[in-house]
């Protein structure tokens, strides 16, 4: 299931077709939205409405009127004066409306932040952030307009000090800015809520997914009919990788897979996982050296997707492996992770037409920059990333981005920090190859998706701190099974 998410210009664009074009009066959509908030407020006897002057600050004004009509002991505190129109109807009502110079201290069951929207672009500082910093000191249900004051609506970043909700009542869309840290912590709940926007709107390039569907099979149907896979990886000390990696493609449904390994683990990886073919490759006495060309050119041969990476160490031997195993699946799917794009951060044009899925790590390695600046805008860099080499970025981390050669970009909502353990990236490669490999539509965000649903599972059994990479796997089938129902 996918659900849009607007950047702040899309959002603009929406709102003023709705009014422009369609001639819906802003005061309906203003309505509508204290209506939307007013449902989604928890019952209390007192509120406080922090209150702007732009269009957040009108919502805030009629949002007061209908908690106070409803018997709410209401306050509005206004950091600038506002001529909306629920303003004045607040002053006849005798609602309290304070300067925010010349607030009080006070305890209230409710603080709503009705200050700044989607199109803050400035620093918050000053009175206004003094005010937040009040507003988030204090103990009260926390509800947030639109989008929390000082999250970036398109990067989800901080602009200067952010509003820190339980609950975030969006309107219309979802905005981007909700689901990427740290703007996603200071949104608490995020409820998005219909005002009447028309959703003609150009498709937005960004979606959430909140859930997938996986096809049943056909009743006439062998193992030739869902792909063969290839896996390139281990090396002494790292055969769980290659294991780990085969074992996830395996219960994701691939027809069949090949693990070609150094011939010193492939005794330990053909015991793990009987239901693989192998292939001892040549090694230098730990990983790969440039003579297993010949042996990997031989698995290659029947083999529909390529996975190599995981856990096979660094060197020139493996960098020659990596490239000249690419080139032997030119034109097929492949799917790089882990040493692969360690080994390829020198020579990104190997990447294109490949699906890859660093961490934040392994994307800063590849973009010749540091890790604060990938996380920094988290959409931007995998989105960028892959328009100009030609590939699918898989960025992995808190909210998964998988960031199409087309401008697409897909936010995952699954997963928990308990998959943040050695081995998580082996099983989401080998989802996503079999997945490749199966033929799949959206191959690349499902398998991130599912990846994260067998975390989830895995949580709710063992707890987050008690679970491993091979937790995962054996939760497949379950995730599976959530998906086809």
């Amino acid at each position: 299931m996918l659900d849009m998410l607007l950047t702040a210009e899309e959002m603009r664009y929406a709102d003023r077709r709705a009014i422009d074009f369609y001639g819906i009066n802003e005061e309906i959509l203003i309505e509508n939205a204290a209506l939307a908030l007013f449902k989604e407020c928890p019952k209390v006897k007192s509120a406080r409405i922090f209150a702007g002057s732009g269009n957040n600050g009108a919502d805030g004004y009629a949002l007061a009127r209908h908690l106070h009509l409803n018997g709410t002991d209401t306050e509005i505190i206004a950091l600038f004066p506002s001529k909306c129109k629920n303003a004045e109807i607040c002053k006849k009502l005798g609602i309290k409306i304070t300067p925010f110079s010349e607030m009080e201290d006070s305890d209230t069951d409710l603080i709503v932040d009705a200050l700044f929207g989607t199109g803050l672009s400035r620093n918050i500082e000053g009175d206004a952030e003094k005010l937040i910093s009040y507003m988030n000191e204090k103990e009260a249900f926390k509800l947030a307009v639109d989008i929390p004051s000082g999250v970036n609506a398109d990067t989800g970043g901080i602009i200067g000090c952010a509003f820190k909700a339980d609950k975030t009542v969006t309107f219309g869309f979802l905005k981007a800015g909700l689901y990427q840290y740290p703007g996603h912590a200071a949104a608490g709940e995020i409820v998005k809520k219909y005002i009447s926007i028309p959703s003609d709107i150009p498709d937005s390039s960004a979606y959430l997914v909140s859930g997938i569907s996986l096809d049943k099979r056909k009743k006439d149907t062998n193992k030739g009919n869902f792909g063969n896979i290839l896996v390139v990886a281990g090396s002494k000390g790292m055969a769980g990788a290659a294991y780990m990696a085969g074992a996830a493609a395996l219960k994701t449904g691939c027809g069949l897979i090949t693990l070609a390994v150094p011939d010193v683990i492939i005794d330990t990886v053909a015991k793990k996982i009987p239901e693989a073919m192998t292939k001892g490759c040549a090694h230098n006495g730990v990983t790969f050296s440039k003579e297993a060309l010949s042996d990997i050119r031989e698995a290659a041969a029947k083999a529909t997707t390529l996975l190599i990476g995981p856990g096979i160490r660094q060197s020139e031997e493996t960098a020659y492996i990596v490239k000249e195993a690419i080139k032997l699946f030119k034109g097929k799917n492949i799917v790089i992770d882990a040493d692969g794009l360690n080994l390829l951060a020198d020579s990104p044009e190997y990447l294109e037409g490949a699906v890859i899925t660093p961490h934040p790590g392994e994307m800063a390695r590849l973009m010749g920059c540091d890790i604060a600046s990938v996380q920094k805008d988290r959409r931007c860099s995998a989105s960028a990333f892959a328009k100009k080499y030609g590939c699918t970025v898989v960025l992995k981390g808190a909210l998964t981005i998988t960031a199409m050669p087309d401008g697409r970009c897909y936010y995952n909502t699954t997963g928990n920090p308990g998959m943040a353990k050695g081995g998580s990236g082996d099983v989401l490669s080998g989802i996503t190859a079999s997945f490749l490999a199966q033929g799949t539509e959206g191959a690349a965000y499902k398998a991130a998706y599912l990846h994260g649903l067998s975390g989830d599972l895995c949580r709710d059994k063992f707890s987050e701190l008690g679970f491993t990479a091979t937790d995962l796997i054996k939760m497949i089938p379950e995730a599976i099974k959530k998906c086809m129902d």
